[in-house]
């Protein structure tokens, strides 16, 4: 291609963007185009003023400025032409330069127009201040951010961002010595919980998927669930990160915990549905309740309970004087007190046989080894054997843990009873073993 033809294919494209852009001016001006620097400029200029003020929402003032900037960067791109230079040279003016419209659009306007920009993946080759910019652009009125401290932050968002630009620079540091040194102690703290918000929002909406999914609520219960979580999730996400960037451990760890106290039953029932932790027994209780057949007042009691043991464990762990001779909160005992108020018998035998059964069937493989070892039995016994060693060894199990529940005369005498009347080949087994013992005392 010849520079005749090159020239030409340049302007004829530079011709087409303006025009899509003066079209696309004349569909909304009413809303941002003053009307005096519609009537005043051309078509072009008008065109790139509108693409930076639809973005900054610029008054009249700015945008006059914008279009004199404009027309002097037209005159000394036709300039360049007369002096026959390349159109690779002369194109550059009408490249937007960042650095030259800021001073036109003022702090504020800049700020928004850049934001724009790296919404909409159209900022080139400039390292943002992003968080710093965010505030000034949504969070102002919010937080009531005074002209001073909006022009502080500002000032030092150019900072950051030369500095970025010259490489090895950390720019989070940089905002959050920035936000800690110019927001006041109220301003700080509502930050991280407005920021919190659309995690709180994604957080809340990722939960009421898995809730439907493990069939927790009902379709139509979506807008109500909602109402119900978001608040919990929007303090819990402000203050964790507000205590994360003061980096404060102990208060940190001490607010995630108190949160902990005050977590909605549905999400508690949640958790008790994957067995989040199988060695709490009213979370492990709630995801067997199906086999236990659980009442809905039982549900309801059952996450009552585990809420209460979260509250007592932090009175334990923050609020008790280590001086104190009192002893520490006992959570198995008191989830054992309290849960056996809950369930009836055949619901605890059953839940007990559920925690049990693994265990029992270790300790019916055992003795079964040792009924083979000394003889006692053969391996067309073993279906029936190891049926019958696995109810014995399941209801002495079950035995223990009503005793561990209620250390009574009357359960530590199940257990014997049940102990008493063990399968016979078990007994055969402890004579074989008693008398065994016998002959090797004789014989040393």
């Amino acid at each position: 291609m010849d520079m005749k033809k090159k020239y030409s294919y340049i302007i004829l494209l530079l011709l087409v963007g303006i025009s899509g852009a003066w079209y696309l001016a004349k569909g909304r001006t009413g809303t941002v185009m003053d009307k005096g620097v519609m009537e005043a400029y051309p078509a072009a200029i008008v065109a790139q003023v509108y693409d930076i003020a639809s973005r900054a929402r610029l008054a009249r003032g700015e945008q006059e400025k914008l279009a004199i900037y404009f027309i002097e960067k037209d005159r000394l791109a036709n300039e360049a032409k007369a002096r026959n230079e390349d159109p690779a040279v002369f194109s550059d003016y009408y490249e937007v330069n960042y650095e030259e419209i800021s001073g036109i659009l003022g702090g504020e306007g800049f700020n928004r127009y850049i934001l724009s920009l790296d919404e909409d993946k159209g900022l080139r080759d400039y390292p943002l201040s992003f968080k710093l910019r965010k505030l000034v652009s949504e969070q102002k009125e919010s937080l009531g951010l005074t002209t001073g401290q909006v022009t502080e932050i500002l000032s030092e968002v150019k900072q950051n961002e030369l500095a970025r630009r010259a490489g090895g620079y950390n720019i989070d540091s940089a905002e959050n010595e920035c936000l800690r040194r110019v927001l006041s102690d109220t301003q700080y703290r509502g930050y991280f919980y407005r920021s919190a918000e659309v995690h709180a929002e994604q957080r809340v909406a990722d939960i009421i998927g898995k809730l439907q999914q493990a069939d927790l609520i009902a379709e139509g219960d979506s807008a109500r669930i909602y109402r119900l979580l978001y608040p919990y999730e929007y303090e819990r996400a402000g203050g964790l990160a507000y205590y994360r960037a003061m980096k404060e451990n102990i208060l940190h760890d001490r607010f995630r915990d108190s949160m902990a106290c005050h977590q909605p039953a549905i999400t508690i029932l949640y958790d008790g549905h994957r067995n989040l932790h199988p060695w709490s027994w009213p979370l492990n209780i709630l995801h067997h309740r199906d086999s236990l057949d659980l009442s809905g007042k039982q549900v309801d009691a059952i996450v009552s309970v585990y809420r209460q043991v979260q509250e007592n464990e932090f009175k334990d762990k923050y609020n008790r004087n280590p001086e104190s001779e009192e002893d520490r909160f006992n959570r198995g005992r008191f989830e054992k007190d309290e849960l056996v108020k809950v369930l009836n018998a055949k619901q605890m035998d059953a839940y007990f046989t559920i925690r049990n059964r693994k265990g029992a069937e270790s300790d019916a493989k055992k003795d079964w080894e040792k009924l083979d070892g000394h003889g006692l039995v053969t391996s067309t016994d073993s279906l029936a054997v190891l049926k019958d060693l696995l109810d014995y060894r399941l209801r002495v199990r079950l035995a223990n843990e009503w005793i561990g529940i209620e250390k009574s005369k009357r359960n530590e005498f199940a257990k014997r009873d049940i102990i008493d009347n063990r399968p016979e080949l078990l007994k055969k087994l402890d004579e074989k073993i008693k008398a065994d013992r016998e002959r090797n005392v004789v014989r040393f």
